[in-house]
């Protein structure tokens, strides 16, 4: 099942004001707001950063906190239709990803707590 499109600008629209969210007072800003979103809110938000990478992702199955790594970079989990993702969140908002399968050749793991 696809997004409509008012769907999708509100995932815009929330994962923007993500962005802008000033970075006082905690290491991970734009972590701390995927937390504690809804299921939906978050699958949106991730989704928008996967298809802003290049990568298609026509409908999110599931997400899966992993944790966050020691410089405060937070990895995340996304299973989609067609693959499977694991998004770095910087503590700047800045995002990385790379696929599941990419991700096991290098010696790492998806959906697996750190």
């Amino acid at each position: 099942m696809n997004k409509s499109p008012s769907t999708r600008f509100l995932g815009l629209l929330w994962l923007g004001l993500l962005v802008m969210l000033p970075k006082v007072g905690h290491a991970n800003e734009a972590n701390d707001q995927l937390r504690a979103a809804s299921e939906e809110h978050r699958q949106l938000a991730l989704q928008v950063v996967i298809g802003g990478a290049g990568d298609r992702c026509d409908r999110v199955i599931r997400t899966f906190f992993q944790g966050e790594k020691p410089n405060g970079e937070a990895v995340w989990s996304i299973e989609c239709d067609n693959d499977s993702y694991s998004v770095f969140v910087a503590p700047d908002g800045k995002t990385k990803l790379i696929t599941c399968g990419q991700l096991m050749r290098l010696g790492g793991e998806c959906f697996k707590p750190m």
